[in-house]
């Protein structure tokens, strides 16, 4: 009939050291570093009474230039 398969084979637990472990940290996205340090900022941005530090809200279509707060700026960067 063939050979018989091992069901409990030696190696089925291949991560035994965990001395070598990779840091929950790592791979899980609410203890990750640049996670935890945002919503700090946010947080203590949000306690004193400061507006979004990361969210502007555009007074029209962005382009080379925006307007925000009805400032005329520079737009680095846009989605438009």
């Amino acid at each position: 009939m063939g050979m018989p398969i091992d069901l409990n084979p030696p190696d089925a637990n291949l991560v035994t050291d965990t001395t070598h472990a990779v840091p929950e940290e790592h791979y899980r996205f609410a203890l990750h570093p640049g996670l935890r340090q945002f919503r700090s900022v946010y947080s203590v941005a949000k306690r004193v009474g400061l507006p979004d530090p990361f969210f502007r809200v555009h007074d029209g279509v962005s382009g080379s230039h925006t307007q925000v707060g009805g400032r005329q700026l520079i737009n680095y960067s846009g989605y438009n």
